[in-house]
């Protein structure tokens, strides 16, 4: 499902997925277990593919936004 996920070096970030694709030094994740990725990323690293991003947070905790949600937990999670 991952491909890539980005250093984001304290820069500004397009607002699309398509350009954030190609934006940052890649991290080659692709094939990667949960385990493995957790290793390889750092606070503000983003795993990105079309249509979607993660922002990583910390070790334990990302944030995304999903256009389809639970009303109960809204669009955006921490988890």
């Amino acid at each position: 499902m991952f491909g890539v996920a980005l250093r984001s070096y304290g820069r500004l970030y397009s607002r699309n997925t398509s350009s954030l694709i190609f934006y940052g030094k890649p991290l080659e994740i692709k094939g990667l277990d949960a385990g493995q990725i957790i290793a390889k990323v750092e606070p503000l690293d983003l795993i990105v593919w079309d249509g979607h991003v993660i922002i990583i947070l910390d070790k334990e905790r990302t944030i995304e936004s999903r256009l389809k949600y639970d009303k109960k937990q809204g669009p955006v999670r921490v988890g």
